[in-house]
Order: structure tokens, then C-alpha cells, then sequence
């Protein structure tokens, strides 16, 4: 009955032109350490599944935050892997994988680090059944003990086997991008010192993915987010305090948050969104967030089945203006090819501030650029950025005013916040002056060009 649905359920979404993509834990089992229960592998064969360790007292190897590892450099497991890869693939009819700790993928028997040629890469790559499945990689582990980072491509004077070469092996994958979601954090919570880092990360994060011959990557395998199933929603991103979020200045989290508080709420919510879909690479954003879903703060529910958990739909007529936002970010994205492209902006993007220049230093909190879009077939976006808690007049560095028609200001009010360019008005000054912590959009209009 549920393999039956299951298959109704990917048939239905592949009808509507959506892909399935089925997020695999293959870095551990729920049997947990030696205290744990057994429910098949260790039963069945202990040794040949999960990674030992040289501690008598604690004889499983836990580089995964989590009790135990699988021993992926087995053949055995690796067979079994690949397995149920195929029969989600094939049989289920899902269109791709996202894998949770991939980079235990590249750990040895004796749990070093091979980044060179790890098996299991040429295991799944290499076979005839799996061509053209989508492959997104978490590209680190979950225990602080055993550091594996491997986001994109390592360079330096590592003494680990493979690592002047490149980062995570799976050179071809995408892979979720930490480094993206970091920035935009501390940058609209107005933080110092993010601007020049804001920039790698809307450029597509070439530092991580760089398209030289040798190295090959491509932006798009920046999986761009800023929160995901991991961690806070992004409704408690601006409602709690923590290193990475901030509560928008409302002091006592007991009492209903003031008009005042929740609107610059809904700003800081429609900023993320402008940056995750302004940017190069592949967006993603956590089922919920388009209307302001919330956990209480919690960054961890996997095993909470209560209202704290679920998701609320109610929300999504209480917040329906930041929902129809998100959509209208969406649909902007799609309809600009030169935002999200198989290579970087390079000389096609020149980048500015309030004036002529980038404040690149510690307490700037400001940046404007221009993506010129001709090679795309696509009209020139011009972008400010304010994370002052003041506002800014920037001006605009190409062009004449009537040139340009301003779609999105996050500080108005819906649905003025985003304008159809059928209907946007051309400016009438190249100086616009930006609310404190806001972001503004404008297009050039194509006789302009």
C-alpha cells in the first residue's frame, strides 16, 4: 500500500513538473553505539557495516555525531548503497538525492581521509542505471572530533592524501553551500565586516567552485541556502537570538510581537529571499518559510511528532503577503537567465555602493551591483543592498533615470513591495533613497539597452 502511493505521489508531482528528491542517511544506522538496540546490521554482520574503533571501551567509530559510522569503504556496503540508490531510482522513480554527512563517503577503513579516488564515488557515477540522477551532497560530518569539511574544492598545504587536488570527490555534484547560508545571516542581521564575503557568495561562491580548467566546476553546484531542515526556520531566524539570527528588537519573547517588530520581521524575511534568488547557483529554501513557518526556536524536531513540528497552514493565509513574495521572487528568477547561469558573471557584473564605489571596510553594511544581462538574451538588473539601520541614498552608476523601473522595495508594504514591470513607473532621479535594512530591484528598460 505505501510503495503504491508512494509511486501515485512522485507520478502526481512529475505531472506538475516537479522533481522528487529523496534525502538518504547512508553515514549511520539508528542502532546506535555499543548501548544501542539491534535491528539488522549488527546482527548480521557487525564488522563488515560499521567502522571500529581503537577504543576497547567505545568500539564504534562515531565520525558521525551519531552513535556509529557505516563502513563505506567496504565493498559490501558499498554493493548495498548502490542498491537502494537503484531501487529509488528505478523502481520509485525519484529523480535525484540528497546525501545527509557525504563526506564520510571519502573515509578509509582506519577512518582517514581519502579525497584522491574514494570508491564509492566511481560506484555511483560509473554505473549505466543511474545515469542522469541529480546528486546533492552535505559535503561535511557531524562530529566537531573528527573534522571532514570538504565544501567545493580545498586548496593549501594539506598533508591528507588528495587534498591539494580538490575538496568533496564527487567533483560533478551539487553541494550544500554553509559558507552562503553563514553570510546572508550575519549580513542581514546587520553584522560587520560581511561585505566583500557577500559578494563571493552572490557571485556564486567561485572561491569554493572555480571554473578553471583545472578544477572545472560550475556555479550552479552552489546549493544556495539559508535554512534548511537543520537548524532554525527562517521565521525564528528573525524572532529568536543567537550567533547567526537576531529577534528583531523585541525584548520579551513572551508577549505578542508589536506591529512594529513584526514588520521589520517580514523585511528581514523578504531580504533572505531576495539574496537566496538574486544569487548564482541553485536555490533552496525549507517547505514553510514562504509563510513564515515557525518551530519555537527549535533547530532540531526530526523525532518531535507535535504541533511544534508540523507544518501550519493556517499560516499561509495569516502571512499571505510574504507568501505572494516569495512567489514573485521565484517567478523573477526564472524569468531572468542571467541571474542563475552555467558560469560566472565575470566582466558582466560591475559592482558598486551608495556611490561609484564598494565600502569594503569592516563597518560597511552596504552594496549595490549591475548584471548586465545582454549575453542571456536578458535585461540589465541593477540591486542595492541596505543592512544599516539607517537609511542610504545610493545612486544608480549607469544610465539615465527614465532607464529604469524600480520592481521590488522590501520596506514597502504588499503587494507595492513588488511591481510587475508591466506596470512599474521609470524613475525620475538616479538617487533612491533605501530604507534601513532593505533591498531594492530595479530593471532596465529594454529601449534603453
Amino acid at each position: 500500500d505505501q510503495i503504491h502511493q508512494f509511486k501515485q505521489m512522485v507520478k502526481a508531482l512529475h505531472e506538475a513538473e516537479i522533481e522528487v528528491i529523496l534525502d538518504v542517511v547512508y553515514n549511520h544506522t539508528g542502532e546506535g553505539n555499543e548501548y544501542g538496540p539491534v535491528y539488522s546490521l549488527k546482527g548480521i554482520d557487525n564488522s563488515t557495516y560499521y567502522m571500529a574503533s581503537d577504543d576497547s571501551q567505545h568500539p564504534y567509530a562515531d565520525v558521525s555525531g551519531t552513535g556509529n559510522t557505516l563502513h563505506c569503504d567496504n565493498r559490501a556496503v558499498r554493493q548495498l548503497i548502490v542498491n537502494s540508490l537503484l531501487y529509488w531510482f528505478r523502481d520509485m522513480h525519484v529523480d535525484g538525492f540528497r546525501f545527509d554527512m557525504a563526506s564520510i563517503f571519502s573515509r578509509k577503513s582506519d577512518g582517514s581521509i581519502n579525497l584522491s579516488d574514494p570508491p564509492i564515488f566511481g560506484d555511483i557515477s560509473g554505473h549505466p542505471d543511474l545515469k542522469g540522477v541529480r546528486l546533492i551532497a552535505e559535503p561535511w560530518e557531524g562530529n566537531d572530533r573528527y573534522p571532514n569539511y570538504q565544501l567545493g574544492f580545498i586548496s593549501g598545504t594539506g598533508t591528507q592524501e588528495g587534498a591539494l587536488q580538490r575538496g568533496f570527490p564527487g567533483t560533478d555534484w551539487r553541494q550544500w553551500n554553509d559558507r552562503f547560508r553563514t553570510t546572508t545571516r550575519m549580513f542581514i542581521k546587520s553584522d560587520p565586516g560581511w561585505v566583500l564575503e557577500l559578494m563571493t557568495r552572490i557571485y556564486g561562491s567561485s572561491d569554493k567552485f572555480p571554473d578553471s580548467l583545472r578544477e572545472a566546476y560550475r556555479p550552479w553546484q552552489s546549493l544556495n541556502y539559508i535554512s534548511s531542515h537543520d537548524g532554525l526556520t527562517l521565521y525564528d531566524l528573525v524572532a529568536y537570538d543567537s550567533p547567526e539570527s537576531w529577534n528583531c528588537g523585541e525584548q520579551d519573547l513572551g508577549i505578542q510581537s508589536s506591529s512594529d517588530v513584526m514588520a521589520l520581521r517580514k523585511r528581514q524575511i523578504k531580504n533572505l529571499f531576495c539574496l537566496l534568488f538574486l544569487s548564482n547557483g541553485t536555490p533552496m529554501f525549507r517547505a514553510g518559510d514562504e509563510f513564515m513557518q515557525s518551530q519555537q526556536g527549535s533547530g532540531n524536531v526530526y523525532n518531535v511528532d507535535t504541533e511544534q513540528s508540523w507544518l501550519n497552514w493556517e499560516k499561509l493565509l495569516i502571512h499571505r503577503d510574504i507568501f505572494d513574495f516569495a512567489k514573485k521572487m521565484i517567478a523573477f528568477r526564472k524569468a531572468h537567465s542571467s541571474l542563475g547561469r552555467s558560469l560566472f558573471w565575470r566582466e558582466e557584473v560591475r559592482w558598486y555602493g551608495v556611490g561609484r564605489h564598494v565600502d569594503t571596510s569592516h563597518e560597511s553594511r552596504s552594496l549595490a551591483y549591475c548584471l548586465h544581462g545582454q549575453s542571456q538574451q536578458d535585461c540589465t538588473l541593477y540591486v542595492m543592498i541596505n543592512a544599516f539601520w539607517e537609511p542610504l541614498a545610493f545612486t544608480i552608476q549607469e544610465g539615465e533615470a527614465d532607464h529604469w523601473q524600480r520592481i521590488v522595495d522590501t520596506s514597502v508594504r504588499s503587494p507595492d513591495d513588488f511591481l510587475d514591470a508591466s506596470v512599474a513607473p521609470s524613475l525620475t532621479s538616479l538617487v533612491y533613497e533605501l530604507h534601513p535594512r532593505s533591498i531594492a530591484i530595479f530593471q532596465m528598460l529594454p529601449m534603453a539597452v
